[in-house]
Formats: structure tokens, C-alpha cells, sequence
């Protein structure tokens, strides 16, 4: 071999011996990358300046519960949940479908007992089928013999023909598109204000799935909130809804309040059912509350004792996830006719084994 063959074959060798180095410390940089720990601050921070300046948002107004709170609205003028008269949007609802006021849908709601809660709970029960509205396939809640204004599934469906006619009639559906601006603008401000401190998670120990909380807020009605759900013996499986009012200014406690209470009434309404019939003194309580209840919507014993379970958990839940102070809570149901509230709080952390959390009277 030649003194030129022999520098040569040496250059090769050397150049290899480099680029083998040059893969072995890419390989090496690649491992410590996939198996070091991430820092956790690296996994917590957001830089806010990243993201969008116009961040989408859900429509949490509910172009069902609209359509038949409407018809509710027109059927009963003096109503002071289905008809008040205190923003834009309510004149323009009366401007635009006063003509509407003896629609066979509307007679037909004038007609059956219209319980605060019958819009809501019949709108969560039907579905766009993609040419008209249809009910879903199961009705129990709706036609649930002890509450619900329907009480059988015939006035169920007789309604719902009538209200697809005036669907039809009064082009509900191009006047809600047409008022999107300000239902998102109502959303944007109900998620800042309010869903953004909701913690859903907290229902999961309870067996709730909190991809199966829905919430409805609406600009039509006023005041009070309501709960409804589709019956379901997997409780995991129960798809929940809770109605409140909608407004340019959430109250964020008022508001959060009534979202966990709503959602609460699927946990709490069998636990006081059970009560109920089965522990004197709970039934006791319930019975005294309701004869002498300041509230003229609580006063049948048994949904004074659904009352009672949901407010004890409602409060479990701000304890959990605020400051609110637990005596201050109590005062507060006291003054609304739940004078043992304080009894059934504890009654209810001994029966969830939060004993921690008594607190006697």
C-alpha cells in the first residue's frame, strides 16, 4: 500500500469514527429528551399573549327552550317567570308575536297547569328530528306523575304538534338566528362570569358524568331556576340539564348558586325521597318547613325535602370550592323557610362519611 493509499484509507476511517459520533450524540439527545421529567412549571404555564384575541364561545341559549317559553309567555300575559317585561329583547318578543296570542298552541298551553317548570321540561324532551321537532324516547321525567304539568304522555303529544305549527306560523326560527348577536354576547358573559368558576368535576364522586351537565341560560324568562333530567338507571349515564335566567350582569354567586343547586336535585331528590318515607324526624322537618314556609313554591312536604337534601349539598359544594362561610350559608336558608338546614346538613355529611365537616347547629 502507498503512503497516499495509507493517508487516505486513515482519512476515511477518521471521518466515520465522527459521524458515528455525531448519531451517537443525536441518539443520546433523543433519549434524554423522552425519558427526563418535564418540569411542572412547563406543564402549568399559558402564555396568554398566545392565545386568540377572539376566543369562540358556546350558545347557551336554547333555541327549544325559547321557542316554547314563548309560547307559554303569550299564553299567560301576567305570568312573572314566563312574561317579564324588563330588557329589549322582552318588548321585541311581544312586538314581533302579538299577533300569535290565540295560536292553537298557545289555547292549549292557557289550558293545562302551567307549572314553572312545564317549558323547561318539555323542551329538554324534544329534539330536532331535521325537518320538525320530535320527542325523545324517553318521556319518564316528562310525564312523572307527582310534579310535572303533563302528567301523561297524550297532552305531550298533542302539544307538540301544535307548537311544529307555530314554529311554522311565526318563523321562530329565522327571528332566533337573526337575535344570535345577542345570545352570544349573553354566553360570552355567563362563561366570564360564571362557568369559568363552575367546577363540574366535583358531581363525579357522586356517580355524575360532568360531560352530562347541560346548562340553559335564557334571556325570556325570569327569576327562578329548574332542574330536569332523562331517567336513567346508571346514574353515570343521567344526562342533566339546569335553567337560569340570563343577563348582561351575572351575579357570579347568585348565578354559580343556582347552576350547582340545579344539577344538585339529581343526587339529592332520591336521598330525600328515601328520607322521606323511611327517617320520622327528617320527615318531620320537612313537614313543619313546608307548613310554615315563607316560599309559596316549597309548600308540598315531599319537594320540601328535595329542598332540603339539594341546599345541605349545594352548601357542601361552596365549602369545597370557596370561602363561603357555613353559618353565614345556614342564615341564609333559614330566611327562605329551611329552619333545620343545619340538622339536614349534618344529617347528610354522616351519610356521606364526611364527618369532618359536621358542624352541629
Amino acid at each position: 500500500m502507498s503512503v497516499k493509499e495509507s493517508r487516505s484509507t486513515k482519512a476515511k476511517i477518521n471521518s466515520t469514527v465522527v459521524l458515528a459520533a455525531i448519531l451517537a450524540s443525536v441518539v443520546i439527545i433523543i433519549v434524554v429528551i423522552n425519558v427526563w421529567p418535564e418540569s411542572k412549571d412547563v406543564d402549568s404555564y399559558v402564555d396568554v399573549a398566545d392565545m386568540p384575541v377572539d376566543m369562540p364561545t358556546h350558545n347557551f341559549i336554547d333555541k327549544r327552550y325559547e321557542l316554547v317559553l314563548l309560547i307559554f309567555r303569550l299564553s299567560e300575559p301576567d305570568h312573572h317567570v314566563f312574561t317579564p317585561l324588563m330588557t329589549d329583547f322582552h318588548r321585541n318578543l311581544d312586538e314581533t308575536f302579538s299577533e300569535f296570542t290565540d295560536h292553537p298552541a298557545v289555547t292549549f298551553a292557557r289550558q293545562i297547569n302551567s307549572r314553572w317548570n312545564a317549558p323547561f321540561d318539555f323542551a329538554v324532551h324534544i329534539h330536532w328530528n331535521g325537518y320538525k321537532f320530535a320527542l325523545i324516547d324517553d318521556t319518564r321525567w316528562l310525564v312523572n306523575v307527582d310534579f310535572s304539568a303533563w302528567r301523561h304522555i297524550n297532552p305531550a303529544r298533542e302539544f307538540l304538534e301544535l307548537l311544529n305549527d307555530f314554529y311554522i306560523d311565526t318563523n321562530f326560527g329565522e327571528f332566533y338566528q337573526a337575535n344570535m348577536d345577542l345570545f352570544m354576547s349573553h354566553s360570552a358573559n355567563f362563561i366570564r362570569d360564571v362557568y369559568l368558576n363552575f367546577n363540574a368535576e366535583w358531581f363525579r364522586q357522586f356517580g355524575l358524568n360532568p360531560d352530562n351537565l347541560r346548562i340553559a341560560i335564557s334571556p325570556s324568562k325570569y327569576g327562578a331556576g329548574f332542574a330536569a333530567w332523562f331517567e336513567n338507571d346508571n346514574l353515570y349515564e343521567k344526562v342533566v340539564y339546569a335553567a337560569l335566567s340570563a343577563g348582561i350582569n351575572h351575579i357570579l354567586y347568585s348565578s354559580h348558586m343556582v347552576v350547582v343547586h340545579e344539577f344538585a336535585h339529581a343526587i339529592a331528590n332520591p336521598i330525600a325521597d328515601r328520607w322521606f318515607s323511611q327517617d320520622l324526624q327528617f320527615w318531620t322537618w320537612a313537614r313543619a318547613s313546608a307548613a310554615t314556609s315563607p316560599v309559596s313554591s316549597y309548600q308540598r312536604s315531599q319537594q320540601k325535602a328535595q329542598e332540603y337534601v339539594t341546599r345541605a349539598l349545594t352548601i357542601l359544594y361552596f365549602l369545597d370550592n370557596t370561602n363561603r362561610n357555613l353559618q353565614t350559608m345556614f342564615t341564609q336558608e333559614r330566611r327562605q323557610g329551611f329552619y333545620h338546614i343545619a340538622e339536614v346538613f349534618d344529617m347528610l355529611m354522616r351519610y356521606l362519611g364526611r364527618y369532618e365537616m359536621v358542624q352541629g347547629d
